[in-house]
């Protein structure tokens, strides 16, 4: 895009996101207020197991820099970073040019505060209901929220701790109760 944003310019997703054919592997890509692109994809997931990377892009997808892998199984990619091989990434976030959090299927909440490289469990109270985490927004760098699988939701006010909140209504198919 432009920065009129009245025109478009296709732009080349990071090299791990691409593999030559018709059928992309699976990606999140978000971006930072200051224009840093941040983009995770994943292989085919054969198990529960998914490899995945995360790249980064200081000048809007021109170029790439992988700063996390877990190892794409068939090809030269090499185990770099710390990033988790369990599940499908579903969401990813970007509050600062070096924080992110990431959404995994099967999983829990993900965040980064080292531009993608080192990737931990975010700090929220009990579990996903082993379905796993699903979408996540911020408004700031403070102010975020995550939703899980089963329809519980949390919120964060610092970026740091998460309360999980009560949704009025249960999710279709949700099985837990969300505390008070």
């Amino acid at each position: 895009m432009t920065t009129d944003g009245a025109s478009w310019n296709l732009a080349a997703a990071a090299p791990g996101c691409q593999d030559g054919d018709d059928s992309p592997p699976p990606a999140q890509l978000a971006v930072s207020p200051t224009g840093v692109l941040l983009e995770i994809c994943a292989g085919a997931p054969a198990t529960d197991m998914v490899p995945k990377q995360a790249w980064t892009s200081i000048d809007w997808g021109a170029h790439w820099t992988l700063e996390s892998s877990t190892g794409f199984p068939g090809t030269a990619s090499p185990q770099v970073g710390e990033i988790p091989l369990i599940g499908l990434t579903s969401d990813v976030a970007m509050t600062t040019s070096r924080d992110a959090w990431m959404t995994v299927d099967q999983d829990t909440l993900y965040e980064t505060h080292n531009d993608g490289v080192t990737w931990t469990p975010a700090a929220i109270p009990g579990e996903f209901q082993y379905a796993g985490s699903y979408q996540v927004l911020f408004v700031n760098s403070t102010h975020g929220w995550v939703l899980g699988i089963q329809g519980e939701m949390f919120r964060t006010i610092d970026g740091v701790n998460w309360t999980e909140l009560t949704v009025i209504g249960p999710a279709p198919g949700a099985t837990s109760t969300p505390s008070a």
